[in-house]
């Protein structure tokens, strides 16, 4: 998802994978059943479609932002001390 940087479900710490887990969960529910509305931004440096994605209900990675289980994307990763540090509880 283009606009936003969530943590990777390969981890560097558990609090991460416990993340990945709950944001992977979550955006299933988001999705299921609904229709999308999928624009495409680019690609990564790994050649992935980067793709901006709604339902009508809204921007799905803006609602990961907001329950907390992602971050809004600045052009760069969030560093291990963003996911496997203390901020969650």
């Amino acid at each position: 998802i283009a606009n936003i940087d969530a943590p990777e479900m390969k981890a560097r710490c558990r609090q991460e994978a416990q993340w990945a887990d709950d944001a992977r969960r979550r955006l299933r529910a988001l999705l299921s059943g609904q229709q999308l509305i999928v624009r495409k931004t680019g690609t990564d440096i790994h050649g992935r479609t980067l793709a901006v994605i709604a339902t009508p209900a809204g921007d799905v990675g803006r609602r990961l932002v907001a329950d907390d289980l992602a971050v809004a994307w600045t052009g760069r990763r969030a560093g291990a001390a963003h996911w496997c540090g203390s901020r969650r509880t």
